[in-house]
């Protein structure tokens, strides 16, 4: 039993490290390249000086920071992940496994045009937002691909497997498709009215929640929809006439939030309306442990050069502030893990939750 702790906890630790790594990359080389265009000597930059820490303050482990340098060429439209002890870099012709040195373990050929990477612990999907191709990978290799009617709008994927897929389609604003973790294609949804922003299996719940932006009226709106794993509608929310919340986060039980650039609204697993907070004006948002939203926010605008990082549990409270320097410009966080990368442009800023 004492064994079999230890491997869950080096297992959670080493996933940990890897998520620091994956954003100290892919931000280290923003950073380099924005340098480059300044014709400043790169060599003569301290690192340090790039990243500040909020994890585990009072912890007696410390681990000398590394920088892996991943290479990558920006016409190729790369995108990362992290999974299954790998970061993954995904471009228009392959996947490819980085170990934390930036070893390459495993390389997978694909055919996109604009691909989107989306993780779970059920495994990676690959997707081709305006092509056509969809991969389901699991391990090392490619255990279901698809290509679908119509030109695809969004996908994503949960952590059992069951994968979404929202595609143009004649005669209709768009066509939801639901795969079981085989590529068993479930159910097709054709979607009259609204326009399909996205789509994601709950998997506490067993339901489907779609996204759209209804335009019938005087001004559109957000329209959420929740279907079962057959497909039949059975509920419907209309948060404010006239109001859009493009950004859907959703936590472990089966509750959600939407979010606009200035307010999060928190529904219930019952899809009753909770709370609402309001900010002047919201970054970047993210979940953290499946359980807290993670929001970077301007609260006052007499502070025109600080932006405000709130941990929020699921009763409204802001259980944590941290006022960082500069406006935020996004949030990388996975929910399954308890950390997040705070962007600022200049520094990457890690909390925990």
């Amino acid at each position: 039993m004492q064994s079999e702790r230890k491997r869950s906890k080096e297992g959670k630790k080493s996933g940990l490290l890897l998520f620091i790594l994956l954003v100290v990359v892919i931000l280290f080389l923003a950073y380099k390249a924005y340098l480059k265009s300044g014709n400043e000597d790169f060599v003569n930059i301290d690192i340090e000086k790039l990243i500040s820490k909020v994890i585990n303050k009072d912890s007696d482990e410390t681990e000398e920071t590394r920088i892996v340098e991943v290479k990558y060429e920006v016409k190729d439209k790369p995108c990362f992940e992290v999974y299954n002890n790998w970061i993954i870099k995904c471009t228009k012709y392959s996947v490819v496994a980085l170990d934390r040195n930036g070893n390459e373990q495993w390389n997978i050929s694909v055919l996109l045009d604009k691909p989107v990477l989306k993780s779970g612990k059920s495994g990676l999907l690959v997707a081709d937002i305006g092509g056509r191709n969809v991969y389901f990978i699991k391990d090392k290799s490619i255990k279901w691909q698809k290509a679908v009617d119509g030109d695809i709008i969004n996908a994503d994927i949960n952590d059992d497997g069951y994968t979404t897929v929202v595609h143009k389609v004649e005669g209709y604003r768009a066509l939801m498709v639901l795969f079981d973790p085989d590529g068993q294609e479930i159910f097709r949804r054709y979607i009259v009215d609204t326009f399909v922003i996205s789509s994601h299996v709950l998997s506490s719940e067993k339901q489907v929640i779609i996204n759209s932006l209804d335009v019938s009226g005087a001004s559109a709106s957000s329209y959420i929809e929740f279907t079962d794993l057959l497909g039949n509608p059975f509920a419907a929310v209309v948060p404010e006439e006239g109001q859009m919340y493009p950004v859907l986060l959703f936590l472990n039980d089966g509750s959600f939030a939407l979010l606009n650039d200035t307010t999060i609204i928190y529904y219930n697993k019952n899809r009753e309306k909770f709370w609402e907070n309001k900010y002047e004006k919201i970054y970047a948002s993210g979940v953290l442990s499946g359980k807290y939203f993670i929001i970077a926010a301007k609260n006052d605008s007499s502070r025109s050069n600080l932006t405000d990082i709130f941990i929020i549990n699921q009763n409204g409270n802001e259980l944590e502030k941290l006022t960082i320097e500069g406006q935020v410009y996004n949030i990388f966080a996975v929910p399954r893990y308890d950390i997040a990368a705070i962007n600022n442009k200049r520094e990457i800023i890690f909390i925990n939750s």
